[in-house]
């Protein structure tokens, strides 16, 4: 998706549903930039397509669960799943050239974003 595309779904979704996305939140995500604190999703909606890996909370997922489904549950019901993002987007370091990035995820949150070296 484009950037203009993702901002203007962020957009769509942020109306839909409110609770979801904090008004704090909202600029780093219509800006292209993950910030920690965010849930998985609102990580793909600042930063668009990412690759991914997911360790599933066995204690709530059965075996065989689409990792996607787990990720995306994050928003209302997080649990320890261990989930990282890879993207490659030109917004999240100002002033650099797209630039491949890793968030990693506890209890549903960001809790840490690094570079990839290269």
């Amino acid at each position: 998706m484009a950037p203009d595309e993702r901002r203007a779904h962020a957009q769509v979704m942020f109306a839909r549903h409110p609770k979801l996305f904090p008004a704090d939140r909202r600029p780093f995500i219509l800006d292209g930039v993950v910030s920690l604190g965010m849930s998985p999703y609102e990580a793909h909606l600042a930063a668009g397509a990412f690759k991914y890996k997911v360790i599933l909370d066995k204690n709530r997922w059965p075996a065989h669960t689409d990792p996607l489904e787990a990720m995306w549950a994050q928003s209302l019901s997080a649990d320890d799943s261990e989930i990282c993002m890879t993207f490659d987007n030109p917004s999240q370091f100002p002033g650099e050239a797209s630039t491949v990035f890793r968030v990693y995820f506890e209890r549903g949150k960001a809790n840490k974003i690094e570079k990839v070296a290269e």
